[in-house]
């Protein structure tokens, strides 16, 4: 069985190599901004936003604190959406 820490180091590099691959040549964020993006939200939703920034028309002025913060701001608005989403009251149910 895999330990926390080795699962751990494995997403942290499969985030990396996901940035990389969509801005190779920016710089990635410091291990930091990964850090913290892991403790909140799933991997899937980083890799997701990294895949749709990349799609960005105006992704050749992109610098690594650029990407950061945009990354940053997509994650919380995702993830408010999310929430919102869940707590939506089932249309044409009836308690």
């Amino acid at each position: 069985m895999i330990s926390q820490e080795q699962q751990f180091a494995n997403q942290f590099a499969d985030l990396i190599a996901a940035f990389q691959a969509a801005f190779p040549n920016i710089p990635p964020p410091d291990t930091k901004w990964f850090y913290l993006w892991r403790e909140k939200y799933p991997v899937w939703a980083i890799k997701d936003a990294i895949q749709k920034l990349a799609a960005h028309p105006l992704k050749a002025r992109f610098t690594t604190d650029s990407c950061g913060k945009a990354l940053s701001a997509m994650l919380r608005a995702e993830a408010l959406k999310r929430a919102l989403a869940s707590a939506q009251p089932n249309v044409g149910s009836r308690s």
